[in-house]
């Protein structure tokens, strides 16, 4: 009978036992289950956070762990590529957007900006496949067309660089223009200062307004600010880089900025620099050529000087 009882208690208990296994199973499954999904996902919750908190380098380890975990996760990728941007680390951001590519072609900001990357290295190839890829993705994408208008300059194809700097001027006019419009009023009104947050303001919404640029440049030159003029006028270069009244107007600016300590130097090549490319833009720009002779004359370089004048 004693035995019977004891066979039982052990029999109960045994079943008690396998009750709580059961139980302890049902809990640990959906973690077993779905562990890989959940660690993915908590690395990239935790690197978002790190990022958030600018503790980048932390939060670049993270990403990486999520997407080596899930390796079609493009979104961290990108996170990535941001992240190595801001450490200055541009061949491996590039490389990045290259793998969310590879992932999701249709992402017109990301080919725009391993585009822009691509053309900074010299890959000249690919940035124009992902400048183009970018627009066809997005039509209304004005970064991508800047960055083709660069392009097709440089390739010499002026037409196609015309066409693709009017889609950005048309993209950003309707913003833009009222706000050209009322700094124009300002300056004839003789308010300054507000004329030139106006031409501001209007060339952060229309960066293709040509004639903005060179409102502003005027205005700057006016008040004795030729630091700023020359930095409006570099923007212009940048978005237009064949822009050859630009060009020569740097390279006065360059040449007649009061000297500084340690910057002399940089501004007579900067001025040489951007005269000589006004003269390639257009030979029979005579203000252009008598400014780069008298540059070349300054520096003691006669010689250069006359054979820019074509003197014998």
């Amino acid at each position: 009978m004693r035995q019977v009882s004891l066979i039982k208690m052990l029999g109960q208990k045994s079943t008690q036992n396998f009750y709580k296994l059961l139980i302890i199973y049902a809990l640990l499954a959906p973690w077993t289950t779905t562990s890989a999904m959940e660690q993915w996902d908590y690395h990239f919750k935790k690197a978002e956070l790190q990022f958030s908190g600018e503790r980048y380098v932390f939060a670049r380890e993270n990403y990486a762990r999520a997407l080596e975990m899930k390796p079609d996760l493009y979104k961290a990728a990108n996170r990535l590529a941001e992240t190595h941007l801001i450490l200055n680390q541009k061949r491996e951001a590039l490389e990045y957007l290259r793998v969310s590519l590879k992932i999701r072609d249709e992402q017109p900001g990301i080919h725009t900006a391993a585009g822009e990357l691509c053309e900074f290295f010299g890959y000249g190839a690919e940035s124009y496949f992902h400048h183009t890829r970018a627009v066809k993705l997005d039509p209304g994408n004005v970064r991508a067309h800047f960055n083709l208008v660069r392009h097709y300059i440089a390739a010499g194809d002026k037409a196609s660089a015309d066409r693709h700097f009017s889609i950005c001027y048309e993209a950003g006019i309707k913003e833009g223009g009222p706000l050209f419009e009322r700094g124009v009023r300002a300056e004839s009104e003789g308010e300054l200062n507000e004329a030139v947050a106006a031409y501001t303001a209007a060339l952060e919404k229309n960066p293709a307004h040509v004639e903005a640029y060179f409102k502003l440049v005027e205005l700057h030159r006016r008040r004795g600010e030729t630091d700023r003029a020359i930095a409006v006028l570099e923007k212009l270069k940048k978005v237009r880089p064949d822009h050859q009244r630009a060009c020569r107007y740097l390279g006065h600016l360059y040449f007649v900025r009061p000297p500084k300590k340690n910057r002399r130097k940089y501004d007579l090549q900067q001025a040489v620099k951007n005269l000589s490319r006004a003269l390639e833009l257009d030979p029979a720009d005579q203000d252009a050529r008598f400014l780069l002779s008298d540059v070349y004359r300054h520096v003691g370089d006669i010689e250069k000087a006359r054979e820019v004048q074509n003197l014998p």
